[in-house]
């Protein structure tokens, strides 16, 4: 995610709490952080691995956030793969 120029802390701040939210009501969780200027999260599902519904909707709520000039979504990976 990358938050608009001149977004202040306030904004921030309300953009961390309402992505915290919306990720915990899609019964899913993240690790990850940065800022102020990108922040980039690991997603995951509670039972598991995300779906390709949970990145549409994911999708969604970022592309309907003022706060953010750009974002970028993903493919699904296997988080319990080796490498």
């Amino acid at each position: 995610m990358e938050p608009i120029a001149g977004l202040v802390e306030a904004g921030h701040d309300a953009l961390w709490d309402d992505w915290i939210a919306f990720i915990e009501d899609q019964g899913l969780y993240c690790g990850g952080g940065g800022g102020p200027e990108r922040y980039e999260y690991v997603v995951a599902s509670e039972g598991g691995q995300a779906t390709e519904t949970d990145r549409a909707a994911t999708n969604a709520w970022l592309a309907a956030r003022s706060e953010l000039r750009g974002w970028h979504v993903g493919e699904l990976e296997d988080l319990n793969q080796t490498v």
